[in-house]
């Protein structure tokens, strides 16, 4: 890069930076219009083509929106609301889970490529370093050829164990390759570390609302679920969790606490470390799972709770299925003082994984693609992120609240009293298009008017028609609810 293209960046750089700031200090207020280009332009000294960039910038990160024959408008961004917090939706009380039907129905649904896919937390494919995978596979599969002719141990790749070793010592937090486990995706993951702290007819607590993978293994191992609120912008609340570990012999907790799914949540620090306190008073183990901590939209990786953890109490659990590959299915598990215990329920359950993909995932951690893949990626859903939240909002009616996520790529959307999210998906279904009515994100059926849309896939025309007609949608019912 010459000097003038550099000292070019950054000016346009600059202007934007400043206008952002205007923005978000009021001095221009959602809907109201920028000066033009050509005044900007005269004030800031500058080309009209430098003003144009700094534009581009500001509308790419969602501050304003451009109106042919009008110029540039501050968009709505600061008149969005995040989701109530739900301390009054689930009672404090244990319950069987039923929600494995409707999770295998929406899954199903998801998976149908026909429809425009607004129902799976994913990343688009085209997002996704696939031909560099593929090459580190290959010349895997060439490198070890006799690997094919035998088992590997069951806690998986010594080699990659000692990569996910390195990396994590360097980025999260200090662990031993012997303390790792690889699995088949997150899901077993924390299929394993439920079993290893808690077993059935026993009650583990989970967020309200909560990924409902989690509810689905509770349900298969014939555990009970307890509800904690959990709001959109603070996560967990931990006076309820509190009430909760008094009231009931809970065996563990299930948290996700970087942008977590659905609710998109990322804790702060004072937060966490008031959590690992709270289960430390009370001998409580947690299982974390933290697929979505290396897709921070800002370039600074969260912490794990794991972090905090100076007891081993925490038992960590992640996969690569959303930030690198899901069609590996590679996840890992730190089980802390449950080691052993995680160990030996990986062997007597899926015994060992393929060898060739996870040394395939070795190489290609080994080089620093995984980085440069990943600051790609995080710009990408930022971007996408910041769109579908001005489509929801310019689509859905009044009185619609949504989250508004600093990473991850999912959107917790609650939509006015008397929607059911349900009946929206019923209708969406019809349309061709998917998404994750807000019920299955709890134990008792609770969240009824609420969805969950999946912001991993660019926002095309597709996607842009979906969202318009799931707002017409929303208000034809908000509609007919008032006139009941």
């Amino acid at each position: 890069m010459n000097l003038e293209t550099e000292l070019t960046r950054y000016r346009y750089e600059a202007i934007a930076a400043s206008l952002a700031d205007q923005i978000g200090r009021g001095v221009f207020r959602a809907g109201e219009s920028l000066p033009s280009i050509r005044a900007l332009s005269r004030k800031e000294r500058c080309s009209v083509g430098v003003i144009t960039q700094a534009m581009a910038v500001l509308e790419a990160k969602g501050y304003v929106e451009a109106r042919p024959r009008s110029g540039y408008y501050v968009r709505t961004r600061a008149e969005l609301i995040h989701p109530a917090s739900p301390l009054d939706l689930e009672p404090l009380e244990p319950t069987r889970v039923g929600v494995s039907d409707l999770a295998a129905q929406v899954f199903h649904a998801a998976s149908n490529r026909q429809l425009v896919p607004l129902g799976t937390a994913v990343v688009a494919p085209e997002l996704l370093p696939n031909e560099k995978i593929s090459r580190h596979l290959a010349a895997a599969s060439r490198e070890y050829v006799s690997s094919l002719g035998h088992y590997e141990h069951s806690d998986g790749s010594k080699r990659l164990r000692h990569v996910l070793s390195q990396r994590c010592s360097i980025v999260y937090f200090d662990v031993s390759e012997e303390e790792i486990t690889v699995t088949v995706g997150a899901m077993e993951a924390l299929n394993l570390a439920i079993r290893a702290v808690a077993k059935p007819g026993e009650i583990v607590a989970v967020e309200s609302p909560c990924y409902f993978g989690n509810l689905d293994i509770l349900e298969s191992l014939g555990m009970k679920a307890i509800g904690i609120p959990c709001s959109a912008k603070t996560g967990i609340h931990l006076d309820v969790l509190k009430t909760a570990l008094e009231r009931f012999d809970i065996k563990a907790l299930v948290i996700n606490t970087n942008f977590s799914n659905p609710s998109g949540h990322c804790m702060s620090e004072t937060h966490r470390r008031a959590l690992i306190s709270l289960l430390d008073d009370y001998g409580v183990p947690c299982i974390e799972d933290d697929v979505y901590g290396d897709l921070s939209f800002n370039g600074v990786r969260p912490l794990p709770l794991k972090a905090y953890d100076t007891k081993g109490m925490v038992i960590y659990c992640t996969s690569f299925s959303k930030c690198l590959s899901p069609g590996l299915r590679i996840g890992w598990v730190a089980g802390g003082r449950f080691t052993e215990r995680v160990r030996r329920l990986k062997y007597i359950t899926t015994f060992t994984g393929p060898l060739v993909a996870q040394l395939g995932l070795a190489r290609y951690l080994e080089t620093e693609a995984y980085d440069r893949h990943l600051r790609r990626l995080q710009g990408a859903l930022e971007t996408q992120m910041l769109q579908m939240i001005d489509l929801v909002h310019q689509a859905f009616p009044e009185g619609t609240a949504i989250s508004q996520p600093q990473g991850g790529c999912c959107l917790w959307v609650e939509l006015p009293h008397g929607v059911s999210g349900m009946r929206l998906y019923e209708l969406a279904l019809k349309e061709g298009i998917s998404l994750a009515p807000g019920e299955l994100f709890s134990a008792q059926g609770k969240f009824t008017n609420y969805i969950r849309l999946s912001t991993g896939q660019p926002i095309n025309h597709q996607i842009h028609e979906a969202i318009t007609i799931l707002g017409r949608f929303s208000r034809d019912l908000m509609l007919d609810s008032i006139s009941i």
